[in-house]
């Protein structure tokens, strides 16, 4: 993990990143696996900086950032879940790998993130099981 990055998190469609206030990443794009299959890619090609601050407030020089999934989820599952069929109430394993990109270097970092979907009628929810 690049050094200008002390997190990556996820919950409740939400991508929370931990990162210095000026940085050179780029949140480039996030690939989805299903039954270890790809089933697409959220292109988001946003540098980190210009990513909303959940907070004002930094911990040890690090910013809180937030993402929302919700809309490339909906596009790549659907909004009424025709696309994988995942079932209101199930969870189903799926992995995100998280591309960033250091700017300075040109070397990309891929974070794998395994949660559990699930299709609520109001849209997808993420579990993350905690080990």
């Amino acid at each position: 993990m690049p050094i200008e990055l002390k997190g990556l998190y996820i919950s409740s469609n939400i991508l929370y990143i931990e990162a210095l206030k000026r940085n050179n990443l780029l949140l480039d794009k996030i690939e989805i696996f299903y039954q270890n299959r790809r089933i697409g890619i959220i292109e988001i090609r946003k540098n980190i900086n210009d990513i909303e601050d959940l907070t004002n407030v930094k911990e040890n020089g690090f910013y809180k950032k937030n993402y929302s999934l919700q809309q490339g989820l909906l596009m790549l599952l659907g909004k009424n879940d025709e696309k994988i069929h995942i079932g209101s109430g199930y969870y189903r394993l799926f992995r995100l790998d998280i591309y960033i990109k250091d700017l300075k270097s040109d070397k990309v970092y891929i974070i794998k993130k395994s949660v559990q979907i699930s299709f609520e009628k109001k849209g997808f929810k993420l579990f993350i099981p905690s080990i």
